[in-house]
């Protein structure tokens, strides 16, 4: 399965970006998340912080829920689907790979989504 996650990671890494400078979401967000199978009525399982930067094609992400020599980094790209605004991130801890998908509210100060290589975790992000 790890396998698995890796490879269509690396595909994913490969498609083509669209634009992302005139998103308005380059910036530190404030992350709270709860892993899979956890109730968000509770406390997070995780606090700390997502950085997105601008790399001109897309989005380039990276978490500190950790240590902080050994954060999480992905790629991303921004779509609008069902009238709604999302951002796509496949990401890769070092260990696992897995995708991040969070509709982005109107004001794109708030991102809130799923995560996971297996079940899904819980993610919301404030700047």
């Amino acid at each position: 399965m790890k396998q698995l996650a890796a490879v269509l990671t690396l595909a994913f890494l490969a498609l083509p970006l669209p634009a992302f400078a005139a998103s308005g979401l380059a910036g530190t967000y404030q992350c709270e998340g709860w892993n899979p199978g956890s109730a968000t009525t509770a406390a997070a399982d995780y606090k700390g912080s997502l950085v997105l930067m601008d790399d001109g094609n897309g989005v380039r992400a990276s978490w500190i829920t950790g240590d902080p020599n050994n954060p999480t980094k992905g790629l991303g790209i921004i779509t609008n689907a069902g009238g709604k605004r999302l951002l796509s991130i496949g990401y890769n801890d070092g260990t696992d790979g897995g995708i991040a998908v969070y509709e982005v509210s109107a004001d794109g100060k708030t991102l809130t989504g799923l995560w996971g290589p297996a079940g899904a975790g819980h993610e919301v992000n404030k700047r």
